[in-house]
């Protein structure tokens, strides 16, 4: 990796498992969700589900897998806002952004508006099919930044996701505690990452596939 130093790898790996954390612990529990990751996931790799490491290939057959992970970091965006340096005068909505001035951008809110997302509080995969995707605007999605300066470990910490996810969902059922029954219930901080703001805890229940 070029410009990268060996004592930076650590760094990338440990922010790929933070992304990987904001999503085990919420969607998972959507029953149809679920059932629709486990079908896919049994169709990939055999009745077994994931029992072993998985290959490239394997993993990027996971179809509807990546469109739940995409909705949940869209919802969910492990950083929700991102800082950028202005390097000369710009014009954005009648507002001069003055050079070597800071500019915020919101990813919680951009993920969230309705003009890209009908009903943005409603969790939809379906928003990622192809189709969807090429009605809304470069820079309406994203939760691992944009362009040149995007993050490093996005596709380490999706492949991770992914790897995780199919193993967790074809052994266990996903349950919600009585703490955090339901959407409302999660109560978020915006900090440099988006944080729980109390313990949101899962269940796990032993699957039994027929």
């Amino acid at each position: 990796m070029v410009g990268v130093q060996n004592k930076e790898f650590p760094h990338f790996f440990t922010k790929g498992r933070e992304v990987g954390t904001h999503i085990n612990a919420r969607h998972l529990r959507h029953p149809v969700k679920s059932l629709k990751v486990i079908q896919e996931t049994l169709a990939v790799f055999g009745p077994e589900g994931l029992t072993q490491c998985p290959t490239y290939e394997q993993l990027q057959e996971l179809k509807y897998l990546d469109k739940v992970i995409k909705e949940t970091l869209r919802l969910f965006p492990a950083v929700p806002i991102l800082g950028r340096n202005i390097e000369k005068d710009e014009n954005v909505g009648g507002h001069i952004l003055a050079p070597d001035s800071t500019a915020a951008i919101m990813v919680f809110n951009i993920h969230r508006d309705p003009t890209y997302y009908p009903n943005p509080d409603v969790f939809d995969p379906e928003r990622f099919t192809p189709e969807e995707v090429l009605k809304r605007p470069v820079g309406s999605y994203i939760p691992f930044s944009y362009g040149p300066r995007d993050c490093v470990g996005k596709k380490y910490a999706l492949l991770q996701m992914k790897t995780v996810i199919a193993r967790i969902l074809t052994k266990y059922r996903v349950l919600p505690s009585k703490e955090c029954s339901k959407m409302e219930d999660i109560r978020l901080e915006i900090r440099s990452t988006l944080k729980l703001l109390e313990t949101c805890t899962i269940r796990l229940e032993r699957r039994v596939l027929a």
